[in-house]
């Protein structure tokens, strides 16, 4: 078996936003998939001329530690954590509001099968009977028996989060004001570019829709046990955006990767060009500008694909309480560009939730769950001049680049791109 082997983060930035430079992309092989989709032998080691450059797909920049923001993060980390332990100590017999994180949780708890929900059982029992380590894993919740967090749920335990709401207010002031500042810039080139052409602005070619695709994956090492039978795959997840200047979230149902292939080691899936839609976003809807967009990607063997669904709800409802936390701070902030500000915030709060909390679970309940990734961009303008082959793009592409994957014993890689139509 492979060692796992864990995403980085690559995060370059032209006017503090996430994109890649054009130095990066002028040195990249951008390489459409086949125009068939095929299943195949793994592509050669890395280095050999002609293949596609390995580059980690970039995601929201780290939240600091010691920030409001952080405070607010880590909160949630923890209440999700009691909310998980609480519902898998007693996963039959809890009633849930509809909606809410603990349903969502049982719901998926439920979907294992006996010889790996029992265990999870006997660990949560362990866990939340033992008062010292309850606080240590739980900060303030574990101040709440669980009988008492049971009734409260995440939704009412997490409106005792704790961050100085005019520190927060100040530091997303001043972001918003940045992206303000962003917006004029783009739209003082868009008056020149119409200028130019001698046409009016209103009249420029403008973005009509943000996709994220899925090209290609591959199996570098199969989940344990390899003998038996080979990996049958599903993915889903989360897409966050920008709308009206407010933020939402729709859910990504899971998909079966290639129809009915199998992965063993060195196994790959690729999509016909230009891939598989994994989300897509209206960008004619009203708004500001600039405006972030991410996906939050599970991969999940069928086996246990349940479980990991019902983690992309969970994570729903943990981010609608963090955004109503963080929206309340804001309110006295006056300015349509506190929401593509309050976009940013949430996409960083999710990230850091879906990696931290399945780390978690990994470390403490040894679940088979794949860790979770992250891919997130932020569109300056809603030109089209904007993206042709500029500040990263390529016709309104960027470059194809790499989710890594470890959980089950087994590791898998995915190639993903950003594109947009005009």
């Amino acid at each position: 078996m492979h060692a796992q082997s864990r995403s980085r983060r690559s995060v370059f930035r032209r006017y503090g936003l996430s994109a890649l430079t054009l130095a990066t992309a002028a040195a990249m092989a951008v390489t459409l998939v086949p125009a068939q989709a095929t299943a195949e032998t793994a592509a050669q080691p890395s280095g050999v001329f002609g293949e596609e450059p390995e580059i980690p797909t970039p995601g929201p920049a780290p939240i600091e530690p010691g920030t409001e923001l952080y405070k607010i993060a880590q909160d949630a980390n923890l209440g999700l954590r009691y909310s998980f332990a609480v519902v898998a100590a007693d996963p039959t017999s809890g009633v849930y509001p509809e909606g809410s994180v603990e349903q969502s949780l049982q719901r998926g708890l439920l979907t294992l099968p006996a010889d790996r929900l029992d265990p999870a059982v006997k660990a949560a029992r362990d866990l939340i009977a033992d008062p010292d380590l309850r606080g240590r894993e739980f900060g303030r919740y574990a101040r709440l028996d669980p009988d008492e967090y049971r009734k409260l749920g995440f939704s009412k335990a997490f409106e005792g989060v704790e961050f100085d709401e005019r520190v927060l207010a100040a530091t997303m002031q001043e972001r918003a004001t940045v992206l303000e500042g962003i917006s004029r810039e783009m739209e003082s080139e868009a008056i020149g570019y119409a200028r130019k052409w001698g046409v009016q602005p209103i009249q420029l070619p403008k973005i009509k829709e943000l996709d994220f695709r899925l090209e290609k994956v591959t199996c570098i090492d199969e989940t344990n046990p390899e003998f038996g039978g080979d990996d049958e795959i599903l993915m889903g997840g989360l897409e966050i955006g920008t709308a009206n200047d407010d933020v939402y979230t729709h859910k990504v149902n899971q998909f079966l990767v290639g129809g009915e292939e199998y992965f063993y080691d060195g196994r790959s899936y690729t999509y016909a060009s230009p891939g598989k839609q994994f989300a897509d976003h209206d960008l004619t809807v009203g708004g500001v500008w600039p405006r972030t967009y991410m996906s939050v990607v599970m991969m999940a063997e069928r086996d246990g694909s349940g479980f990991s669904d019902a983690l992309t709800d969970a994570w729903n409802s943990v981010k609608a309480e963090v955004q109503k936390a963080v929206a309340k701070a804001l309110a006295t902030v006056l300015t349509p560009f506190i929401g593509a500000a309050l976009a940013e915030v949430v996409g960083q709060v999710v990230a850091f939730l879906v990696l931290v909390f399945v780390d978690w679970i990994l470390e403490f309940f040894q679940d088979d769950l794949f860790e979770a990734r992250t891919a997130q961009v932020t569109l300056p303008s809603k030109y089209a001049f904007h993206y042709d082959n500029a500040n990263g793009w390529t016709n309104w592409r960027l470059p194809t680049t790499t989710m890594y994957y470890s959980g089950h014993g087994g590791d898998y890689k995915a190639k993903v791109h950003w594109d947009m139509k005009v």
